[in-house]
């Protein structure tokens, strides 16, 4: 065994123990001594993937793949990294190029059907998930992404057996728990939901740098006078919002799910909690103070679901505008708000809320629909704190970061004067949702 050789394999041995400075260190000495050493290089993007360095990953991956063009695990590899940074006809090809040289490759015509559904081309992303099938039949992550052609379709209930299918055959695949919840909630296809056949084919209405940067302007945070504070867990369930909690009438607070740690420090508080979530039976926690109903969150009424005002209604909050909002609701955010109107808005004095799918904007009527909703919000509401949910990664949209999943606080306009802040994100009040996991840093790009 050469030296080169034994080098990289104690490299190996360290990236597997976690160490992976010490590995990155060992990989690049390998490279130094074999530039052309395609096994080092596709170990070193593997790390620096979990490193969360995409962008470095895909400059090895494509180096790698230069000098071993035969390998289908390679490509899928590189796919998947360009995938992650938002260079979605890169990956396309990338997929396709390691479903060619391994077309019993089930993998690859998943994750390429993944692809193909964010560019819009919902009818070659249904092939793809049927060929995918067709060579493994319990592939959890096809019945999915088959839900989500069905779903874009309008065929809302063949949609929510395909999810339930991928959970019985991967009951720990979060996006179908994810997607099944966001389905259930409507389980009539909406005349008004966009679609991917409602994509412009000619591109004119499809979001240009520019124009993301005016709808991230919308998300720039401000200071207040009171100041900040964190409430509930420290990770996932908690959140920092601003210290203006007096004389508060009550919060509503959607989406549940196995942490209420929220809504249990506002109780003990005295605040009533009104709770809803159509995923679990009841709160985790008992309070007093709880009001718990098993309902989602829709633009209108339904045997499973309510509007935001039907809900300020039935807990008889009419008549305050000192409430507080807050939401998770893995995606239903978007249908929910765009008919709340400003008179619902101007009742909450806080709102906060976890904003899933910000790389989706890239399509002409999602940005729009984002845009329509952020400027709704910002109207009566100031952006006064950011968090990237580190669970889901970001995008390079237009060549601009975008978190995938983002926590958003915002104070009503008449409670503070507001200056604009220039804080780091994450600040030290923010914890990572997936502990063991690293923060996704926004300074300096936002």
């Amino acid at each position: 065994m050469t030296s080169s050789a034994k080098l990289l394999t104690s490299a190996h041995e360290l990236h597997a123990s976690g160490r992976l400075p010490e590995a990155e260190g060992m990989y690049r000495a390998v490279l130094e001594a074999e530039p052309e050493n395609s096994d080092a290089m596709q170990l070193l993007a593997l790390l620096m993937v979990q490193a969360g360095r995409q962008e470095i990953a895909v400059d090895w991956f494509r180096k790698a793949a230069e000098l071993r063009p035969d390998l289908a695990g390679l490509q899928y590899n590189l796919a998947h990294a360009l995938q992650d940074t938002g260079q979605l006809k890169a990956a396309e090809a990338a997929y396709r190029r390691a479903a060619a040289l391994q077309p019993e490759f089930p993998e690859a015509y998943v994750n390429l059907a993944s692809v193909l559904l964010q560019l819009g081309e919902r009818d070659a992303a249904a092939a793809c998930c049927e060929r995918a099938l067709a060579l493994k039949p319990d592939l959890a992550e096809a019945h999915n992404n088959l839900g989500d052609v069905l779903r874009d379709e309008g065929r809302t209930a063949e949609a929510i057996q395909r999810y339930k299918q991928a959970l019985n055959l991967k009951p720990g695949l979060a996006e179908a728990r994810r997607n099944l919840v966001n389905a259930s909630i409507d389980t009539t296809p909406s005349p008004g939901r966009p679609s991917y056949s409602s994509r412009p084919t000619d591109g004119t209405m499809m979001p240009d740098q520019r124009g993301i940067l005016q709808l991230l302007g919308m998300l720039r945070p401000y200071s207040a006078r009171c100041s900040k504070l964190r409430i509930g867990a420290l990770g996932d369930g908690g959140y920092v919002i601003n210290d203006d909690l007096s004389r508060l009438d009550g919060l509503i607070s959607i989406g549940i799910g196995a942490d209420a740690s929220f809504d249990f420090a506002f109780a003990e508080r005295g605040v009533r909690v009104f709770q809803y979530d159509p995923t679990v039976e009841a709160s985790p926690l008992d309070h007093a103070n709880f009001l718990f109903r098993k309902l989602g969150w829709a633009r209108d009424d339904t045997e499973s679901s309510r509007s935001l005002e039907t809900m300020i209604i039935e807990n008889s909050l009419n008549d305050t505008n000192n409430l507080v909002l807050k939401f998770d609701v893995e995606g239903a955010e978007w249908d929910a708000l765009q008919s709340v109107s400003a008179a619902t808005l101007s009742k909450f004095r806080m709102i906060v809320g976890e904003f899933h799918w910000l790389d989706r904007m890239v399509q002409g009527h999602r940005f729009q629909l984002m845009w329509n909703i952020f400027s709704a919000l910002s109207n009566s509401h100031v952006v006064t704190h950011l968090h990237a949910n580190n669970c889901c990664g970001v995008s390079l949209v237009e060549g601009v970061v975008i978190p995938r999943l983002l926590e958003v606080s915002l104070l009503r306009r008449d409670r503070s004067s507001f200056v604009e802040a220039y804080n780091p994100m994450p600040t030290a009040l923010d914890c990572p949702n997936i502990a063991g996991m690293p923060e996704l840093v926004l300074t300096p790009f936002w």
